[in-house]
């Protein structure tokens, strides 16, 4: 009887570290989200700026003030944004499927 009382308290702890770590992770993953949204935001403020950036050595190219490299160049930082806005995003729909994962929604 000794015994089975004491298997069943060792249960019970073993449980309650289940838990309390199920919970660390799962604090873990909503810090990881926000910051992967502040992330996207960021991109996103980023490729607004490339895009204006992009549209000026345009329009300087058209009236002979920039070089088509400045405009080529202005068009590869665009594109790099464009593509760090599609990382970023593909990242926070990888942790938050990882999330949705942990708590048993799919």
């Amino acid at each position: 009887l000794a015994q089975t009382e004491l298997d069943l308290a060792s249960l019970d702890l073993s449980i309650q570290e289940t838990e309390l770590a199920l919970k660390t992770a799962l604090r873990n993953l909503q810090r990881d989200l926000a910051t992967k949204r502040q992330q996207i935001a960021l991109a996103e403020d980023n490729l607004a700026v490339l895009e204006e950036n992009y549209n000026i050595m345009f329009e300087r190219n058209q009236v002979g003030l920039a070089t088509t490299l400045d405009v080529v160049e202005a068009q590869q930082s665009l594109l790099e944004g464009e593509l760090a806005l599609l990382n970023a995003r593909v990242s926070y729909q990888e942790s938050y499927r990882e999330l949705l994962l942990m708590a048993g929604l799919i």
